[in-house]
């Protein structure tokens, strides 16, 4: 059984609603190069794991 929980304030409407922006703790601000660090720090992970094995 599924339970549906409506937000206050927000009524039925077929239309979706936009999509949310990325919840950021402690008001902190992420620089555009972020997304790119990542990969690289991924890509890293993904060099080692296949070395060990």
């Amino acid at each position: 059984m599924r339970l549906m929980v409506q937000a206050p304030g927000r009524a039925n409407s077929s239309s979706p609603s936009p999509p949310h922006p990325p919840v950021l703790l402690m008001g902190e601000h992420l620089s555009p190069i972020t997304p790119v660090a990542a990969l690289a720090v991924l890509l890293c992970v993904v060099s080692t794991q296949r070395a060990r094995t």
